[in-house]
């Protein structure tokens, strides 16, 4: 997502910090916390079964990045 200022004209990105757990196939709770230009929980979700081999992720906290 980008955030136009009128006065300056620069442009800004938005980042998330994502963070929650994720279970691999012996059921055993695995926490990740990660960096995304998205809010949506389910683009979260992907991102997680794409670096770890998880059976379920559950995402607990998506916030805007501070700056």
């Amino acid at each position: 997502m980008l955030v136009r200022r009128k006065k300056n004209r620069r442009i800004t990105e938005m980042y998330f910090t994502c963070s929650g757990y994720w279970r691999d196939s012996r059921g055993i709770k695995h926490n990740f916390e990660i960096e995304s230009d998205r809010a949506e929980r389910s683009f979260i979700k992907e991102l997680v079964e794409a670096r770890y081999p998880a059976e379920s992720v559950q995402v607990n906290l998506v916030q805007r990045k501070k700056v």
